[in-house]
């Protein structure tokens, strides 16, 4: 956990002590998105600020103009909660992003271990 500092969402970021590269965790970012995005398209649907543009731009063009509105109002929520939220509740810090694909390593080498040619076994 760190506190507020613009290096890390920089992708640059090293410990101070060690000088290990950290990244921010991917479940923290993942939840700033879905939270930015539930309130980017909910806050038309729940001010009801959609009925005024279909019924002024139709039905086709008024729902894309919604949606249109919605993300854009996700954008800025997103900004908005990249730069409190880190404030308010400790940034997860982690050594590498997982991939997709979690590959088995049943070598009893150590030095094998950390390869980077996995996949090619």
């Amino acid at each position: 956990m760190a506190a507020f500092d613009e290096a890390l969402w920089g992708g640059n970021f090293r410990c101070p002590r060690c000088g290990t590269k950290l990244l921010v965790s991917e479940v923290y970012i993942r939840v700033l998105i879905i939270v930015s995005s539930v309130l980017g398209f909910g806050l038309p649907w729940v001010t009801h600020l959609w009925k005024p543009l279909i019924l002024a731009l139709g039905p086709f063009f008024g729902f894309i103009a919604v949606l249109a509105l919605g993300l854009a109002l996700s954008f800025v929520f997103l900004v908005f909660l990249a730069r409190t939220v880190p404030r308010l509740v400790p940034t997860p810090l982690v050594l590498r992003h997982h991939g997709p694909i979690t590959v088995l390593n049943l070598t009893v080498d150590p030095k094998e271990q950390n390869s980077d040619n996995d996949l090619e076994k």
